[in-house]
C-alpha cells in the first residue's frame, strides 16, 4: 500500500518512513530546499549557506571554474565568458602576457619571456627598432635613426650606406665607395696622419688639387708631390 503524504497548515509534509534528510521530505517533516545542510534530490551539495565563494554555491553545486563565481583558487570567472581568448582563461586565471594565449591587446604570445624570438615579452611581434637583436638582425637599438652605429634596417653603419654616421668619424656617404664623385671611399675616414698631418686618400689629391679636396674634408692639404708619394703606403699612388 503506497505511503500517504499529509500537509499541515504548517508547511510540513510526511511521506511516512521515507522521510529522511536526504530526501524531499525530510525527518522533521519540513521540505528539503538548498541550504538547510542536506544534500537533497537534485542537490550536489548543501553547506546551509548562501555563499558562493566557498566549496558549495548558493544553488548547491559545487564550487567549479566556470560557474561565474570567485572562489579559492581562481583569479577570475565570468562563467559562459571565459576564453583563453579574453580576460578571464578557461581556467579561471586573469589574461597575461606570457600565458601563451593571444589576447586583446596582444600580437602574440609564445609563453616565454624571450626577446630574441618572433614573440617579445610584451607580446608585441618582434621587428626591427624594438631594441632586441632577433634572428635576420645584425644590430637593434630601438630607434629609427640612420645616423648612429645602428640603421633602421637594423644593419651596423658602414661607410657606402647611403647615411652619414659621425659616430664612426664620417663627414660624408654618397652611397658607394667610388673615388672623384664628392665622397671619397672612406666617406671621410680614409686619412693618413704622417709627420702631423691629417692626408686625405682621392686619386685627384695631389698637388694642387689635393687643396680642394682635403678642404671640401677639413682637412689639411699638402702641395709637395714627393711628400705625398711618400705618404702613400697603401692606397694606390696619384
Amino acid at each position: 500500500m503506497g505511503s500517504v503524504t499529509l500537509r499541515t497548515n504548517f508547511g510540513r509534509t510526511t511521506d511516512g518512513p521515507n522521510n529522511a534528510n536526504t530526501n524531499a521530505c525530510k525527518a522533521d517533516c519540513s521540505k528539503q530546499a538548498c541550504g538547510d545542510g542536506f544534500v537533497g534530490p537534485g542537490e550536489g551539495c548543501d553547506d546551509g549557506n548562501q555563499s558562493n565563494a566557498d566549496a558549495c554555491t548558493n544553488v548547491c553545486k559545487p564550487a567549479t571554474c566556470g560557474d561565474g563565481f570567485v572562489q579559492a583558487g581562481e583569479q577570475c570567472d565570468l562563467g559562459l565568458l571565459n576564453s583563453n581568448s579574453g580576460l578571464c582563461t578557461l581556467a579561471c586565471k586573469n589574461a597575461v602576457c606570457g600565458d601563451g594565449f593571444t589576447q586583446p591587446g596582444e600580437q602574440c604570445d609564445d609563453a616565454n619571456m624571450n626577446n630574441n624570438d618572433a614573440c617579445t615579452n610584451t607580446c608585441k611581434n618582434a621587428a626591427c627598432g624594438d631594441g632586441f637583436v632577433q634572428p635576420g638582425e645584425q644590430c637593434d637599438d630601438g630607434n629609427a635613426s640612420n645616423t648612429d652605429g645602428c640603421t633602421n634596417a637594423c644593419k651596423p653603419a658602414t661607410c657606402g650606406d647611403g647615411f652619414v654616421q659621425p659616430g664612426i668619424g664620417e663627414t660624408c656617404d654618397d652611397a658607394n665607395n667610388i673615388p672623384n664623385d664628392g665622397c671619397n671611399p672612406g666617406c671621410g675616414t680614409s686619412c693618413k696622419a704622417v709627420n702631423g698631418l691629417n692626408w686625405c686618400y682621392n686619386p685627384t689629391a695631389c698637388g694642387q688639387p689635393c687643396d680642394a679636396v682635403c678642404a671640401h674634408f677639413g682637412l689639411t692639404p699638402l702641395a709637395d708631390k714627393n711628400a705625398w708619394f711618400l705618404a702613400q703606403d697603401t692606397e694606390p699612388e696619384c
